[in-house]
């Protein structure tokens, strides 16, 4: 016959053995570690768009016509010049009255001129760009009232970068 004190250590010895194979296998086999380092770098663009004024144009019944020039370029004073590449256009507020004529003009040529702006003009990276602007404006007094000209125009230059 079997004897029972050699029967309980057997099934304890498998027992323990069973704990111990559980414990081992789920700490071998669960133990699975993967480190990816990923280093990038990466330069911000450096767009540079500067705009020089000319003289402030007044016109009123005794002057009844102007010249505004001005020069938008794509480098600045110290001759660094845009990396990447820009658009932009030129925006003439508030709309006219009919009694006011504006004619712009981009380096001597006739720009048109839609609802007060123009279409994007484009500025390449890293060629040296400067274009240069003039704004004609004339008033006819015999066609208006003194109120047609009691404000002032503004000239904007809405500028973005260029989408690859």
């Amino acid at each position: 016959m079997i004897n029972k004190k050699n029967l309980n250590k057997k099934v304890l010895s498998v027992f323990f053995l069973i704990i111990i194979f559980v414990l081992i296998a789920g700490f071998s086999f669960a133990k699975f570690v993967n480190q990816t380092i990923i280093k990038a770098s990466g330069q911000i663009a450096n767009p540079i768009l500067e705009i020089e004024n000319g003289t402030i144009v007044d016109i009123n019944n005794q002057n009844q016509s102007g010249t505004c020039n001005f020069k938008i370029k794509n480098y600045n004073t110290k001759n660094e010049i845009t990396n990447t590449d820009l658009k932009y256009y030129i925006e003439i507020l508030p709309k006219v009255k009919n009694s006011i004529s504006i004619e712009l003009l981009q380096n001597g040529k006739l720009i048109s001129l839609n609802n007060g702006k123009t279409d994007y003009i484009k500025m390449q990276k890293n060629i040296k760009q400067t274009d240069e602007y003039k704004v004609n404006i004339k008033y006819d007094s015999s066609n208006t009232s003194y109120q047609d000209i009691s404000q002032k125009l503004k000239i904007k230059v809405h500028a973005e970068q260029v989408k690859k």
